[in-house]
């Protein structure tokens, strides 16, 4: 009888830690779901602040021989003018350029799921890019946000105006056909400090572009290509990558053809008003 009562008890307290365990997962599932989490409290992890020396003063890797590779897409949205006069390109792009940043991780699971922030500009170290062909700043205001990823990719995404010069070749009027080089490059670091490279191919660039394009004018975009050039950066290698953007002037030439056709009508109709007489 006794063996018997003290089985019924056992049992009765393991269903009653099984129960309270069962409490407590819930409980803490609850608190789980309840969880609110800020972007806030994943910079204050980093210690990501816009005065934060440590994200804005140096290329932002932990070993100082480890090459920052940074990798840019560009694509047309317009060409807003081609000046033959005085040899300059303007056109509207999209610029989209990615990097590692040693200093930027966290784990998603610790801040509710997040998994990507974005920040001021001005808060973290930025690649020194250049367009070599461009003879005017950018009067728009740049893209104010950068967003960072928890494994440490950061993202710039900008649109931009530029006005740059090209040698053109007006003498095939009205039939011209012009291409012009966008050529970017870093403005103070070589091959082994950062290195550009290219995140699509010239058949991307083009059919991305042309699916875009909102403005041409006169003037009618046909392809991009892109190209790769090394130089020499005061005794080391630098690379620079060039989009090389071909327009024509089909406005121009579909006009042109426009008056040879009315003029061929115009004979036409003479030759008949003349009737045979018209052929001596």
């Amino acid at each position: 009888m006794m063996l018997a009562h003290s089985f019924l008890l056992l049992l009765l307290t393991g269903s009653g830690e099984l129960l309270n365990e069962e409490n407590t997962v819930n409980q803490s599932l609850a608190k789980e779901t309840e969880r609110v989490c800020s972007y806030s409290d994943v910079l204050n992890f980093l210690n990501l602040t816009k005065d934060s020396d440590l994200f804005t003063m140096s290329r932002p890797v932990r070993d100082h021989k480890k090459t920052t590779n940074l990798f840019l897409e560009m694509v047309i949205y317009a060409i807003l003018d081609v000046r033959e006069i005085d040899q300059t390109f303007i056109s509207y792009v999209w610029i989209y350029m990615d990097w590692d940043n040693d200093y930027i991780s966290w784990r998603p699971e610790d801040f509710c799921g997040i998994s990507s922030v974005a920040v001021p500009t001005e808060a973290l170290w930025k690649p020194d890019l250049t367009i070599e062909e461009m003879t005017e700043k950018d009067k728009a205001p740049p893209s104010p946000l950068l967003k960072i990823h928890n494994w440490g990719k950061v993202e710039f995404r900008n649109n931009q105006v530029i006005i740059s010069t090209c040698k053109m070749h007006a003498y095939q009027f009205p039939f011209d056909y012009q291409s012009c080089n966008l050529t970017f490059k870093s403005v103070l670091h070589n091959d082994e400090e950062m290195i550009i490279k290219v995140d699509e191919n010239s058949t991307h660039a083009t059919l991305w572009s042309l699916e875009i394009i909102k403005t041409q004018f006169e003037w009618v975009f046909l392809n991009i290509t892109i190209d790769q050039k090394v130089v020499d950066f005061y005794g080391s290698n630098q690379t620079s990558i060039i989009y090389t953007e071909s327009t024509s002037q089909l406005m121009e030439m579909s006009l042109a053809m426009e008056k040879v056709s009315n003029d061929l009508e115009d004979m036409k109709r003479t030759m008949t008003l003349l009737g045979p007489l018209g052929l001596c």
